[in-house]
């Protein structure tokens, strides 16, 4: 699948259940193997949003209103969402 046919639903349908599994998945856009992804939050939060991505062809989904697990590394800070997003504002992402 190319960018343009992509959407939003189509990632969603294709991510796994468990981060765990990111590592194997294969991208939909280029078919990498290998899915980074990232935690944001608001403190004293339970929920946030996630950003899950390619890192070959920089493409991902944007997936909001995701519940923050125990254990996961949060960017909370806004300062650190910020740097974040300065590092990564190439990313190509579905919301």
């Amino acid at each position: 699948m190319k960018t343009a046919t992509l959407s939003y639903l189509d990632w969603i349908k294709h991510l796994p259940i468990h981060d765990s599994e990111l590592a194997e998945c294969t991208c939909l856009n280029c078919g990498s193997q290998g899915l980074h992804y990232q935690y944001f939050g608001i403190k004293n939060m339970d929920f946030g949003w996630k950003i899950v991505w390619c890192p070959q062809c920089n493409t991902g989904i944007n997936i909001s209103r995701t519940q923050l697990p125990k254990g996961e590394t949060v960017l909370v800070d806004p300062i650190e969402q910020e740097h974040f997003s300065t590092q990564y504002k190439h990313l190509k992402l579905f919301s």
